[in-house]
């Protein structure tokens, strides 16, 4: 039903300018287990996500449904020569119709695509997406370790718009978590 939804509304733009043999589609429910495994390598590699432990497909079905069933906050799956290497997604930053207009972008890969353009595809098509849905603005929550994730942000007109001290623990010590906004 989803996926019919999003035909029906303006899709956005291919990236240009970026690895051809990167594509975009909507997550389909055989992507849960290899989106585990890539945020689980994630938990590992510390400093990304401030989850310590790692997740379970079971764990991580009720944020993927969620997403499946929400036109306007969808996961999208990154692929390179038909294998699934990452994805992307929208999500609600606060269910209050005030800020109704505010998603949270995230993004997370398989470490052997890092460097290989697919984030700076990611971010384009993401945010080209939330333009079609009416979005104003975007938000990231970044460890402040990410240096990576800040710096694409930063590449793609993120600015910092906050910054919580020492509240993101790794499992041995605090770090600020950093809030990154844009304006669409």
């Amino acid at each position: 039903m989803l996926a019919h939804i999003l035909e029906e509304t303006i899709q956005p733009k291919a990236p240009t300018n970026i690895n051809p043999n990167i594509a975009f589609r909507l997550a389909e429910a055989n992507d849960l287990p290899i989106f585990t495994a890539i945020y689980n390598e994630s938990i590992r590699t510390r400093g990304i996500t401030t989850d310590l432990e790692e997740q379970t497909v079971e764990q991580r079905r009720g944020w993927f449904e969620a997403h499946q069933n929400d036109p306007r906050h969808p996961i999208f799956a990154a692929v390179e020569n038909n294998q699934v290497v990452g994805y992307g997604s929208l999500s609600v930053y606060r269910p209050r119709k005030g800020v109704d207009a505010v998603a949270e972008i995230s993004y997370y890969f398989d470490h052997s695509v890092r460097g290989k353009g697919f984030g700076s595809a990611i971010m384009d098509y993401l945010i080209s997406y939330a333009q079609t849905q009416g979005f104003s603005n975007l938000l990231a929550f970044v460890n402040g370790l990410n240096e990576t994730s800040a710096g694409l942000l930063t590449k793609f007109g993120f600015a910092e718009w906050g910054r919580f001290p020492g509240i993101s623990f790794d499992g041995e010590f605090f770090h600020d978590q950093i809030i990154f906004g844009r304006k669409i």
